[in-house]
């Protein structure tokens, strides 16, 4: 989980006298300080007390953080690009900015591979749904949705960047985009955006934790994955194991440091590239097997949508796993995540009762799918 160091590194950055004090060690030059590592496993222990008592705590949570998050972000983006597009200076910044020092394929490959990343968050909506009463079409429109805003939310970030800044500063500044507003508001604006900052990595932190618990739940209740995973808390009603095993792997998190969290990151983007491709090819494959399954929303361009997911994702994955492409993984640790990781994956397959054929495959389907499981006549 990234947020677990990106929290501290904000409040690094705004109080570096108080969270860059006593070193404990070095991981690929970047020194993990003992109140930052505090400060993580702080926020990892308290929202694995709230997942541990329920649904409800977390669904609050996630609401103030969330409205907090968009209504002052938006906000300030707006005013900010409003801002640079009537100031001669920052129209400047933006036309050196539309072209950068790479070729457009390589820059494009730069962006693929960030997009991976980006977009991790929103299938969090349907690993949540199961515990929410929501109608399967709203349910889909929401995902959506939710994709939309994420994309304006990005495009707003970039476009802010590009008026405010220089391009000779960019690589130079640690955060970007609080440096760019205090250029235009001062010391405050820096410190708005850095805990607007602040509430969006919470609201994504909350958001990965909870869904990261669900998607453990339910290949345990598949048997794919340990019977103990899948085991339901008598009171709260929470598979309350499988909160505690996330909860200690959020709070062991912090103690990598910046550094080695972007490496399992990175990492991150060529599973979830892989990942949204067996999506995409399971679609295709469920529409020429199940033409006549109960489908509450069908997605607008059908089997053309999923061929385009299909590309799009093959070539986000060869941008990032092919040595020398611009947004390739670094060798030899994101190259060696990646495979330990793989080999993790294959040996729980392999593992699992399904295979050793102690379920069937129609159970497992059930198990999954349930209601919506296809009918066969």
């Amino acid at each position: 989980m990234f947020e677990a160091a990106s929290v501290p590194h904000i409040f690094a950055y705004l109080y570096p006298g108080i969270f860059k004090q006593i070193s404990l060690y070095t991981i690929a030059g970047y020194s993990v300080f003992l109140p930052m590592v505090l400060l993580g496993v702080l926020v990892a222990v308290v929202f694995t007390i709230i997942n541990y008592i329920g649904a409800k705590p977390y669904g609050i949570a996630m609401t103030i953080m969330t409205f907090t998050f968009a209504i002052i972000g938006f906000s300030t983006f707006l005013l900010g690009i409003g801002y640079g597009v009537t100031t001669p200076e920052y129209m400047a910044n933006m036309g050196e900015n539309l072209w950068g020092e790479l070729p457009p394929i390589a820059g494009l490959s730069l962006v693929l591979a960030l997009a991976a990343l980006f977009y991790v968050g929103f299938d969090m909506i349907p690993q949540a749904a199961e515990e929410y009463k929501y109608e399967s079409r709203k349910l889909a429109r929401l995902i959506v949705l939710s994709i939309l805003v994420g994309t304006a939310w990005y495009l707003l970030v970039t476009l802010l960047d590009g008026f405010l800044l220089p391009r000779e500063m960019i690589p130079l500044l640690d955060m970007p985009t609080a440096d760019a507003v205090a250029g235009v508001w001062g010391v405050a604006g820096k410190y708005i955006i850095a805990y607007v900052g602040v509430f969006g990595i919470l609201s994504t932190y909350i958001g990965s934790f909870y869904a990261s618990i669900r998607v453990l739940f339910a290949l345990a209740r598949a048997r794919l994955l340990p019977e103990w995973f899948a085991r339901v808390h008598p009171k709260y009603g929470v598979p309350h194991i499988t909160t505690l095993f996330v909860g200690i792997l959020a709070i062991i998190a912090p103690l990598f440091g910046r550094r080695a969290i972007i490496w399992f990151a990175d990492a991150c983007s060529a599973y979830t590239a892989l990942l949204y491709l067996l999506v995409c090819v399971a679609f295709i494959s469920l529409r020429r097997k199940e033409p006549l399954a109960d489908r509450p929303y069908k997605a607008p361009l059908g089997i053309a949508g999923a061929i385009i997911g299909v590309i799009t994702c093959i070539a986000i994955f060869i941008s990032v796993i092919v040595p020398g492409m611009p947004a390739a993984l670094v060798w030899p640790e994101e190259y060696t995540i990646f495979v330990v990781f793989l080999v993790l994956g294959i040996l729980f397959y392999f593992l699992t009762p399904y295979v050793k054929k102690k379920v069937t495959a129609e159970e497992v389907a059930y198990l999954i799918l349930g209601e919506y499981m296809p009918k066969r006549a």
